[in-house]
């Protein structure tokens, strides 16, 4: 028995409002002033860990909102467009912070934010094609 497109339509609208929706999280967090981290840590392996924990999850919920939004894309289609929407964000994100009083823009958090991004992209991947989700 297949699904109506209406619960189909429904299921593809709550996932891209997840991805919006976590996105504003993500750049309400970086609006708030200092960061209650000293100065001199604001890059240290910990740090680091957060941001790519942090954009992992937008990966995982862009890459489920594109496979049902776009089912006839191939996988690796997905995982690419995902990996570049979360580096773009990661890019926006650090500049939005460099005019956030007390915040900073850094280079090694867009990397860290594109690595957690790329990874969580690739496990989707994986575990998508596994449950036969995407071709």
């Amino acid at each position: 028995m297949s699904k109506s497109p209406r619960v189909g339509a429904r299921r593809v609208a709550v996932a891209w409002l997840l991805v919006a929706a976590y996105g504003a999280l993500i750049t309400a967090l970086s609006s708030l002033g200092k960061p209650p981290i000293p100065e001199g840590l604001q890059t240290t392996p910990g740090t680091l860990v957060l941001h790519a924990f942090e954009f992992a999850g937008l990966s995982l919920l862009l890459s489920r909102a594109l496979a049902r939004s776009r089912p006839a894309w191939s996988v690796s289609k997905v995982v690419l467009i995902t990996i570049a929407a979360t580096a773009a964000f990661g890019i926006l994100d650090e500049i939005h912070q460099h005019f956030v009083p007390g915040r900073y823009c850094q280079v090694i958090d867009v990397v860290a934010d594109t690595i957690g991004g790329s990874l969580a992209a690739l496990l989707s991947a994986v575990v998508g094609r596994r449950r036969g989700a995407w071709r």
